[in-house]
Protein backbone atom coordinates (compact mmCIF):
# COMPACT_ATOMS: atom_id res chain seq x y z
CA UNK A 1 0.00 0.00 0.00
CA UNK A 2 0.82 3.50 -0.60
CA UNK A 3 1.19 6.05 2.36
CA UNK A 4 1.22 9.97 2.05
CA UNK A 5 3.12 10.50 5.65
CA UNK A 6 4.46 14.39 6.87
CA UNK A 7 6.45 13.46 9.71
CA UNK A 8 7.30 16.51 11.02
CA UNK A 9 5.24 19.05 12.77
CA UNK A 10 4.63 21.24 16.31
CA UNK A 11 2.04 21.97 18.64
CA UNK A 12 1.33 24.88 20.53
CA UNK A 13 3.94 24.15 22.71
CA UNK A 14 6.64 24.98 19.85
CA UNK A 15 7.70 28.88 19.69
CA UNK A 16 5.77 30.40 16.72
CA UNK A 17 3.10 27.94 16.65
CA UNK A 18 -0.64 28.82 17.51
CA UNK A 19 -3.17 26.58 18.95
CA UNK A 20 -3.18 23.09 17.39
CA UNK A 21 -6.70 21.37 17.49
CA UNK A 22 -5.93 17.54 16.12
CA UNK A 23 -10.18 17.60 14.68
CA UNK A 24 -8.75 20.57 12.41
CA UNK A 25 -5.73 18.75 11.57
CA UNK A 26 -7.93 15.61 10.16
CA UNK A 27 -10.19 17.95 8.10
CA UNK A 28 -7.06 19.69 6.71
CA UNK A 29 -5.33 16.33 6.03
CA UNK A 30 -8.43 15.12 4.42
CA UNK A 31 -8.56 17.82 1.79
CA UNK A 32 -5.11 17.89 0.80
CA UNK A 33 -4.44 13.70 0.52
CA UNK A 34 -2.03 13.27 3.84
CA UNK A 35 -2.54 9.67 5.88
CA UNK A 36 -0.01 9.98 8.55
CA UNK A 37 0.73 13.19 10.45
CA UNK A 38 3.60 13.79 13.00
CA UNK A 39 2.07 14.59 16.63
CA UNK A 40 4.74 17.20 17.13
CA UNK A 41 6.37 17.63 20.60
CA UNK A 42 5.86 14.82 21.82
CA UNK A 43 8.38 15.26 24.73
CA UNK A 44 6.63 18.14 26.63
CA UNK A 45 5.35 17.19 29.52
CA UNK A 46 1.35 18.87 28.99
CA UNK A 47 1.74 18.12 25.22
CA UNK A 48 2.52 14.50 26.17
CA UNK A 49 -0.43 14.40 28.58
CA UNK A 50 -2.52 15.53 25.84
CA UNK A 51 -1.68 13.10 23.69
CA UNK A 52 -2.00 10.10 25.83
CA UNK A 53 -5.81 11.04 27.06
CA UNK A 54 -7.03 11.71 23.36
CA UNK A 55 -4.88 9.34 21.28
CA UNK A 56 -5.99 5.70 20.51
CA UNK A 57 -3.07 3.18 19.02
CA UNK A 58 -5.49 1.17 16.11
CA UNK A 59 -2.40 -0.54 14.91
CA UNK A 60 1.18 -1.15 16.38
CA UNK A 61 2.84 2.02 16.82
CA UNK A 62 -0.14 4.20 14.75
CA UNK A 63 -2.56 6.26 16.94
CA UNK A 64 -5.72 7.92 16.12
CA UNK A 65 -7.69 11.04 17.29
CA UNK A 66 -11.36 10.11 18.17
CA UNK A 67 -11.71 7.59 15.33
CA UNK A 68 -10.90 9.99 12.35
CA UNK A 69 -9.61 8.98 9.24
CA UNK A 70 -5.99 10.52 9.93
CA UNK A 71 -3.17 8.73 11.77
CA UNK A 72 -0.67 10.08 13.71
CA UNK A 73 2.85 8.84 14.87
CA UNK A 74 4.63 10.08 17.95
CA UNK A 75 6.94 12.66 17.32
CA UNK A 76 9.11 15.67 18.21
CA UNK A 77 12.05 18.16 17.01
CA UNK A 78 14.50 18.46 19.20
CA UNK A 79 18.03 20.76 18.96
CA UNK A 80 20.68 19.23 20.01
CA UNK A 81 24.07 21.25 20.04
CA UNK A 82 27.56 20.64 20.82
CA UNK A 83 31.05 22.56 20.57
CA UNK A 84 33.10 21.66 16.94
CA UNK A 85 36.82 23.75 17.57
CA UNK A 86 35.85 26.22 20.06
CA UNK A 87 32.72 26.93 18.51
CA UNK A 88 29.08 25.80 19.38
CA UNK A 89 26.91 24.35 16.92
CA UNK A 90 23.09 23.62 17.35
CA UNK A 91 21.33 21.10 14.67
CA UNK A 92 17.67 20.31 14.39
CA UNK A 93 16.84 16.68 14.68
CA UNK A 94 13.37 15.00 14.40
CA UNK A 95 12.75 12.14 16.59
CA UNK A 96 10.13 9.09 15.97
CA UNK A 97 8.61 6.94 18.43
CA UNK A 98 6.97 3.96 18.53
CA UNK A 99 5.09 4.06 21.83
CA UNK A 100 4.60 6.34 24.69
CA UNK A 101 6.51 4.06 27.28
CA UNK A 102 9.82 4.90 24.49
CA UNK A 103 8.97 8.34 25.40
CA UNK A 104 8.46 8.18 28.98
CA UNK A 105 12.44 6.32 29.20
CA UNK A 106 13.68 8.82 27.17
CA UNK A 107 11.97 12.14 29.16
CA UNK A 108 13.81 10.29 32.19
CA UNK A 109 16.86 10.50 30.65
CA UNK A 110 16.69 13.82 29.93
CA UNK A 111 16.07 14.57 33.63
CA UNK A 112 19.43 12.81 34.25
CA UNK A 113 20.67 14.68 31.67
CA UNK A 114 19.18 18.35 33.35
CA UNK A 115 17.65 18.91 30.20
CA UNK A 116 14.87 21.46 30.33
CA UNK A 117 11.83 20.12 29.09
CA UNK A 118 9.44 22.61 28.94
CA UNK A 119 9.52 24.38 25.82
CA UNK A 120 8.54 22.07 22.49
CA UNK A 121 11.98 21.80 21.08
CA UNK A 122 13.97 20.75 24.02
CA UNK A 123 17.88 21.80 23.90
CA UNK A 124 20.26 18.71 24.10
CA UNK A 125 23.80 20.22 25.28
CA UNK A 126 26.76 17.93 24.23
CA UNK A 127 30.28 18.81 25.32
CA UNK A 128 31.18 17.39 22.02
CA UNK A 129 30.99 15.10 18.99
CA UNK A 130 31.47 12.18 21.50
CA UNK A 131 29.07 13.14 23.60
CA UNK A 132 26.22 13.94 20.57
CA UNK A 133 27.13 9.81 19.43
CA UNK A 134 27.24 8.50 22.93
CA UNK A 135 23.73 10.19 23.90
CA UNK A 136 22.02 8.98 20.77
CA UNK A 137 22.88 5.68 21.23
CA UNK A 138 21.52 5.45 24.51
CA UNK A 139 18.22 7.21 22.52
CA UNK A 140 18.62 4.25 19.85
CA UNK A 141 19.09 1.74 22.46
CA UNK A 142 15.49 2.48 24.37
CA UNK A 143 13.92 0.71 21.68
CA UNK A 144 15.35 -0.12 18.31
CA UNK A 145 12.50 1.60 16.22
CA UNK A 146 13.13 4.90 17.63
CA UNK A 147 14.34 6.87 14.52
CA UNK A 148 15.98 9.74 14.42
CA UNK A 149 16.49 12.03 11.50
CA UNK A 150 18.35 15.52 10.90
CA UNK A 151 15.65 17.82 10.14
CA UNK A 152 16.01 19.90 7.10
CA UNK A 153 19.96 19.51 6.53
CA UNK A 154 20.57 22.96 4.29
CA UNK A 155 19.12 25.73 6.32
CA UNK A 156 20.74 27.72 9.02
CA UNK A 157 20.16 25.14 11.86
CA UNK A 158 20.28 22.16 10.06
CA UNK A 159 23.54 19.62 10.33
CA UNK A 160 24.96 21.23 6.82
CA UNK A 161 23.54 24.76 7.18
CA UNK A 162 25.69 28.32 7.28
CA UNK A 163 25.50 28.44 10.83
CA UNK A 164 29.18 27.20 12.61
CA UNK A 165 29.21 25.22 8.72
CA UNK A 166 30.84 21.84 8.44
CA UNK A 167 31.39 19.71 5.63
CA UNK A 168 30.66 15.96 7.15
CA UNK A 169 27.95 14.40 9.44
CA UNK A 170 30.72 12.88 11.61
CA UNK A 171 32.07 16.63 12.90
CA UNK A 172 28.53 17.06 14.51
CA UNK A 173 27.63 13.42 15.16
CA UNK A 174 30.62 11.43 15.40
CA UNK A 175 30.68 7.67 15.39
CA UNK A 176 26.55 7.89 15.59
CA UNK A 177 26.70 9.19 11.75
CA UNK A 178 26.96 5.83 10.27
CA UNK A 179 23.58 5.22 12.26
CA UNK A 180 21.54 8.04 10.40
CA UNK A 181 19.76 6.28 8.04
CA UNK A 182 17.85 9.22 6.39
CA UNK A 183 17.77 13.18 5.99
CA UNK A 184 14.96 15.79 5.82
CA UNK A 185 15.34 17.64 2.42
CA UNK A 186 13.61 21.08 3.94
CA UNK A 187 11.40 23.62 2.47
CA UNK A 188 14.18 25.53 0.63
CA UNK A 189 15.67 22.39 -0.69
CA UNK A 190 14.90 19.59 -3.13
CA UNK A 191 16.38 16.51 -5.15
CA UNK A 192 17.76 18.59 -7.55
CA UNK A 193 20.19 20.36 -4.81
CA UNK A 194 20.62 17.72 -2.10
CA UNK A 195 22.25 14.91 -5.27
CA UNK A 196 25.34 17.66 -5.27
CA UNK A 197 26.52 16.12 -2.12
CA UNK A 198 27.91 13.12 -2.06
CA UNK A 199 27.69 12.21 1.60
CA UNK A 200 24.01 11.83 0.79
CA UNK A 201 23.64 9.67 -1.41
CA UNK A 202 23.41 6.19 0.23
CA UNK A 203 20.70 7.64 2.16
CA UNK A 204 17.09 8.31 2.64
CA UNK A 205 15.57 11.43 1.28
CA UNK A 206 12.16 11.99 3.19
CA UNK A 207 10.27 15.60 2.96
CA UNK A 208 8.46 16.79 5.75
CA UNK A 209 6.09 20.18 6.30
CA UNK A 210 7.72 21.56 9.44
CA UNK A 211 4.22 22.74 9.72
CA UNK A 212 3.54 25.74 12.41
CA UNK A 213 0.13 26.40 11.93
CA UNK A 214 -2.46 23.35 10.82
CA UNK A 215 -3.70 25.64 8.11
CA UNK A 216 -3.88 24.23 4.54
CA UNK A 217 -0.69 26.14 3.26
CA UNK A 218 1.52 24.89 5.91
CA UNK A 219 0.33 21.18 6.99
CA UNK A 220 1.20 18.74 4.11
CA UNK A 221 2.91 21.57 1.84
CA UNK A 222 5.89 18.66 2.16
CA UNK A 223 5.08 14.95 2.41
CA UNK A 224 6.55 11.45 1.74
CA UNK A 225 5.08 8.77 -0.51
CA UNK A 226 6.03 5.43 1.74
CA UNK A 227 5.41 1.96 -0.09
CA UNK A 228 4.11 0.12 2.98
CA UNK A 229 2.98 -3.80 3.24
CA UNK A 230 0.55 -2.51 6.18
CA UNK A 231 0.81 0.46 8.09
CA UNK A 232 2.07 0.10 11.37
CA UNK A 233 5.51 1.92 13.09
CA UNK A 234 7.67 -0.93 12.35
CA UNK A 235 6.79 -0.56 8.65
CA UNK A 236 6.99 2.94 8.37
CA UNK A 237 10.62 2.90 9.88
CA UNK A 238 11.93 0.02 7.89
CA UNK A 239 10.90 1.90 4.82
CA UNK A 240 12.67 5.31 6.02
CA UNK A 241 15.58 2.96 6.77
CA UNK A 242 15.56 0.91 3.17
CA UNK A 243 14.79 3.78 1.13
CA UNK A 244 11.32 2.38 0.28
CA UNK A 245 10.00 5.77 -0.67
CA UNK A 246 7.72 6.23 -3.86
CA UNK A 247 8.36 9.66 -3.93
CA UNK A 248 8.65 12.91 -2.05
CA UNK A 249 6.56 15.90 -2.80
CA UNK A 250 8.57 19.19 -2.50
CA UNK A 251 8.32 22.63 -1.68
CA UNK A 252 9.52 24.87 -5.09
CA UNK A 253 13.14 25.65 -3.01
CA UNK A 254 13.14 29.02 -4.21
CA UNK A 255 10.18 30.00 -2.17
CA UNK A 256 11.94 28.00 1.30
CA UNK A 257 12.50 30.53 3.70
CA UNK A 258 16.51 30.48 3.63
CA UNK A 259 17.16 29.92 0.12
CA UNK A 260 19.39 32.93 -1.14
CA UNK A 261 21.82 34.60 1.07
CA UNK A 262 21.02 37.83 2.38
CA UNK A 263 19.03 40.32 5.14
CA UNK A 264 15.56 40.29 5.74
CA UNK A 265 13.99 43.40 6.14
CA UNK A 266 12.96 44.01 9.21
CA UNK A 267 16.50 43.26 11.16
CA UNK A 268 17.63 45.75 13.46
CA UNK A 269 19.58 48.93 11.63
CA UNK A 270 17.82 47.91 7.96
CA UNK A 271 14.99 50.13 7.98
CA UNK A 272 13.13 48.28 5.73
CA UNK A 273 15.85 47.92 3.18
CA UNK A 274 16.72 44.63 2.26
CA UNK A 275 19.13 41.93 0.08
CA UNK A 276 20.05 38.69 -1.56
CA UNK A 277 22.00 37.41 -3.98
CA UNK A 278 22.97 33.91 -6.08
CA UNK A 279 25.65 32.52 -4.96
CA UNK A 280 28.11 34.01 -8.00
CA UNK A 281 27.49 37.74 -6.23
CA UNK A 282 27.19 37.35 -2.72
CA UNK A 283 29.79 39.97 -1.30
CA UNK A 284 33.66 38.48 -0.83
CA UNK A 285 33.85 39.01 2.63
CA UNK A 286 30.07 37.84 3.77
CA UNK A 287 28.84 41.19 4.89
CA UNK A 288 25.78 43.08 4.41
CA UNK A 289 26.07 46.16 2.39
CA UNK A 290 23.23 47.50 4.65
CA UNK A 291 23.65 46.73 8.07
CA UNK A 292 27.65 45.26 7.88
CA UNK A 293 26.73 42.82 9.51
CA UNK A 294 27.71 39.07 8.52
CA UNK A 295 24.73 38.12 5.52
CA UNK A 296 22.43 34.64 6.65
CA UNK A 297 23.78 31.89 4.32
CA UNK A 298 21.28 30.35 2.01
CA UNK A 299 20.78 26.76 1.24
CA UNK A 300 21.67 27.20 -2.41
CA UNK A 301 24.80 28.46 -1.23
CA UNK A 302 25.79 25.44 1.21
CA UNK A 303 24.71 22.73 -1.71
CA UNK A 304 27.39 24.59 -3.96
CA UNK A 305 30.24 24.59 -1.14
CA UNK A 306 29.42 20.98 0.09
CA UNK A 307 29.81 20.04 -3.64
CA UNK A 308 32.82 21.57 -4.08
CA UNK A 309 34.60 20.34 -0.49
CA UNK A 310 32.86 16.41 -0.66
CA UNK A 311 33.95 16.63 -4.34
CA UNK A 312 37.28 17.17 -3.20
CA UNK A 313 37.48 19.93 -6.12
CA UNK A 314 39.78 22.81 -4.87
CA UNK A 315 38.19 26.15 -3.25
CA UNK A 316 40.19 28.82 -3.05
CA UNK A 317 41.87 30.05 0.38
CA UNK A 318 38.68 31.47 1.81
CA UNK A 319 37.57 33.09 5.24
CA UNK A 320 35.24 30.79 7.54
CA UNK A 321 31.55 32.08 5.31
CA UNK A 322 32.97 33.24 2.13
CA UNK A 323 32.51 31.14 -0.95
CA UNK A 324 33.80 32.42 -4.28
CA UNK A 325 31.62 31.04 -7.43
CA UNK A 326 32.45 32.37 -10.80
CA UNK A 327 30.20 32.41 -13.84
CA UNK A 328 31.83 29.00 -15.40
CA UNK A 329 31.00 27.27 -11.79
CA UNK A 330 27.15 28.65 -11.59
CA UNK A 331 26.90 27.15 -15.78
CA UNK A 332 27.86 24.31 -14.66
CA UNK A 333 26.24 23.97 -11.57
CA UNK A 334 22.92 24.96 -13.16
CA UNK A 335 23.25 22.47 -16.10
CA UNK A 336 23.66 19.80 -13.56
CA UNK A 337 20.74 20.70 -11.65
CA UNK A 338 18.39 20.73 -14.81
CA UNK A 339 19.54 17.04 -15.90
CA UNK A 340 18.43 15.86 -12.95
CA UNK A 341 15.28 17.55 -12.71
CA UNK A 342 14.43 15.61 -16.21
CA UNK A 343 15.98 12.66 -15.42
CA UNK A 344 14.99 12.41 -11.49
CA UNK A 345 16.57 9.11 -10.40
CA UNK A 346 15.01 9.59 -7.06
CA UNK A 347 11.07 10.44 -7.62
CA UNK A 348 9.88 13.93 -6.77
CA UNK A 349 7.34 15.86 -7.22
CA UNK A 350 7.44 19.97 -6.98
CA UNK A 351 3.94 21.15 -5.21
CA UNK A 352 3.43 24.87 -4.65
CA UNK A 353 0.67 25.07 -1.95
CA UNK A 354 -3.27 25.32 -4.31
CA UNK A 355 -4.50 28.12 -1.81
CA UNK A 356 -1.13 30.42 -2.95
CA UNK A 357 -2.07 29.99 -6.41
CA UNK A 358 -5.91 30.49 -6.02
CA UNK A 359 -5.11 33.89 -4.30
CA UNK A 360 -2.79 34.74 -6.48
CA UNK A 361 -5.03 33.96 -9.20
CA UNK A 362 -8.12 35.84 -7.67
CA UNK A 363 -5.67 38.82 -6.94
CA UNK A 364 -6.26 38.85 -3.20
CA UNK A 365 -3.29 38.84 -0.58
CA UNK A 366 -4.68 36.07 2.14
CA UNK A 367 -4.39 32.99 1.71
CA UNK A 368 -7.08 31.84 4.36
CA UNK A 369 -9.63 34.08 2.84
CA UNK A 370 -13.76 32.38 2.66
CA UNK A 371 -13.44 33.43 -1.05
CA UNK A 372 -10.11 31.68 -1.88
CA UNK A 373 -11.28 28.42 0.48
CA UNK A 374 -14.36 28.11 -1.49
CA UNK A 375 -12.64 27.61 -4.52
CA UNK A 376 -10.30 25.34 -2.64
CA UNK A 377 -13.02 23.31 -2.01
CA UNK A 378 -14.45 22.83 -5.68
CA UNK A 379 -11.13 22.01 -7.39
CA UNK A 380 -10.49 19.02 -4.65
CA UNK A 381 -13.95 17.77 -5.22
CA UNK A 382 -12.78 17.42 -9.17
CA UNK A 383 -9.62 16.04 -7.94
CA UNK A 384 -10.02 13.90 -4.82
CA UNK A 385 -7.45 15.96 -2.97
CA UNK A 386 -4.63 18.21 -3.31
CA UNK A 387 -2.06 15.70 -3.37
CA UNK A 388 -3.39 14.18 -6.66
CA UNK A 389 -3.39 17.08 -8.23
CA UNK A 390 0.21 17.39 -8.53
CA UNK A 391 0.48 13.43 -9.66
CA UNK A 392 -1.42 14.37 -12.87
CA UNK A 393 -0.18 15.14 -16.01
CA UNK A 394 -0.61 18.25 -17.98
CA UNK A 395 -3.34 17.00 -20.39
CA UNK A 396 -5.61 15.34 -17.21
CA UNK A 397 -4.99 18.41 -15.66
CA UNK A 398 -6.17 20.67 -18.06
CA UNK A 399 -9.21 18.04 -18.20
CA UNK A 400 -10.11 17.83 -15.21
CA UNK A 401 -10.37 21.64 -14.10
CA UNK A 402 -12.33 22.83 -16.69
CA UNK A 403 -15.36 25.05 -15.63
CA UNK A 404 -13.65 26.44 -12.68
CA UNK A 405 -12.62 30.33 -12.15
CA UNK A 406 -11.36 30.91 -15.37
CA UNK A 407 -8.76 33.70 -13.50
CA UNK A 408 -7.86 30.46 -11.19
CA UNK A 409 -7.58 28.26 -14.06
CA UNK A 410 -5.27 30.44 -15.88
CA UNK A 411 -3.44 31.01 -12.49
CA UNK A 412 -3.37 27.09 -12.20
CA UNK A 413 -2.08 26.47 -16.07
CA UNK A 414 0.60 28.63 -15.19
CA UNK A 415 2.16 26.77 -12.56
CA UNK A 416 1.54 23.33 -14.47
CA UNK A 417 3.30 24.47 -17.26
CA UNK A 418 6.33 25.75 -15.55
CA UNK A 419 5.47 29.98 -16.30
CA UNK A 420 6.14 30.91 -12.84
CA UNK A 421 8.72 31.89 -10.31
CA UNK A 422 9.63 33.64 -7.28
CA UNK A 423 10.24 36.93 -6.56
CA UNK A 424 11.89 37.72 -4.47
CA UNK A 425 13.16 34.20 -3.47
CA UNK A 426 13.02 32.96 -0.14
CA UNK A 427 16.05 34.79 2.30
CA UNK A 428 16.65 35.05 5.22
CA UNK A 429 13.31 33.53 6.71
CA UNK A 430 11.11 35.29 4.26
CA UNK A 431 9.01 33.28 2.12
CA UNK A 432 9.62 33.42 -1.29
CA UNK A 433 6.59 35.54 -3.42
CA UNK A 434 4.62 33.55 -5.96
CA UNK A 435 5.39 35.63 -9.62
CA UNK A 436 3.17 34.03 -12.56
CA UNK A 437 4.93 34.37 -15.96
CA UNK A 438 8.60 33.83 -16.69
CA UNK A 439 10.61 32.80 -13.98
CA UNK A 440 13.08 34.73 -12.42
CA UNK A 441 16.74 33.26 -13.67
CA UNK A 442 17.84 32.15 -9.75
CA UNK A 443 21.12 31.77 -10.38
CA UNK A 444 22.07 35.03 -11.43
CA UNK A 445 20.54 37.79 -8.70
CA UNK A 446 22.27 40.71 -6.89
CA UNK A 447 19.11 42.86 -5.15
CA UNK A 448 19.54 45.66 -2.81
CA UNK A 449 15.96 47.39 -1.84
CA UNK A 450 14.60 49.99 -0.06
CA UNK A 451 11.44 48.72 0.43
CA UNK A 452 9.54 46.39 2.96
CA UNK A 453 9.64 42.85 1.21
CA UNK A 454 6.08 41.70 0.55
CA UNK A 455 6.46 38.43 1.41
CA UNK A 456 3.78 37.72 4.68
CA UNK A 457 3.05 34.93 7.02
CA UNK A 458 -0.75 34.43 6.38
CA UNK A 459 -0.50 35.75 2.57
CA UNK A 460 1.90 35.67 -0.32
Amino acid sequence: MQVNADLHAHSGYAGGVGKISFARIDDMMSLKGINVVGTGDCLHPRWLDYLKKNLKETENGIFSFRERPTSFVLQTEVIITSRIDHRRKSVHTVLLFPSFNAIDVFCRKLQEWGVKNTIGRPFIVCENPEDVSHRLHILEDIDPDVEIIPAHVLTPDGIYGSNCPITYFSEFFGDFAESISAVETGLSADPTLLHLIPELESRTWISNSDAHSHHLHRMGREFTTFELPRLTFPHLVTAIRKNNVVRTAEFNPAEGRYFLTGHRGNRKGHNGQYCFFSPEHIPHDHVCPICSKTLTGGVFERVIALHMQQSGENLPEREEHDVTIGTHDMTSIMKNIEAYRTEKPRKFTSMIPLVEIIARGMNMHSVTAKKVLREYRTIVEKVESECELWFMNKDTFRETLKGINPQVLDALLSVCEDHFGFYPPGFDGEYGRLVLGAPAAISDICEIHGQDNPSKENGL
